[in-house]
């Protein structure tokens, strides 16, 4: 007769994974929370009107989106967001972010027309 031991560390490591899988819930859901704060900050942003503190909302929520976001709906956000620091004094801010953007669109699927 055998005794199965594995039983209890089977247990044990679905609960463990069980805790990963909400740990990973909640960071997930707090990085949507700090993108949305972030973005918030840069709705209806006046291009005249751009200060260090919109350069920095930007850098964040554009962090966050490459977390939360697909890479279609990346390149789209960052597009629209990106006008008013284009028109601006501030366009470098954006540099290292359409160099991301930009190996983002390049990395996606395309689709092929036969």
């Amino acid at each position: 007769m055998t005794i199965n031991s594995t039983n209890g560390s089977d247990k044990e490591e679905i609960s463990a994974a069980s805790r990963d899988d909400e740990k990973n819930k909640k960071r997930g859901a707090d990085k949507r929370a700090l993108f949305e704060r972030y973005e918030k900050q840069l709705k209806n942003l006046d291009s005249e009107l751009v200060t260090s503190d919109d350069e920095i909302a930007l850098q964040e929520a554009f962090r966050y989106a490459k977390e939360v976001m697909g890479p279609e709906e990346l390149v789209e956000w960052f597009i629209s967001l990106a006008e008013p620091f284009y028109r601006s004094a501030t366009w470098q801010v954006l540099l290292p972010m359409y160099e991301a953007v930009s190996y983002t669109h390049l990395t996606l699927p395309t689709k092929r027309i036969v």
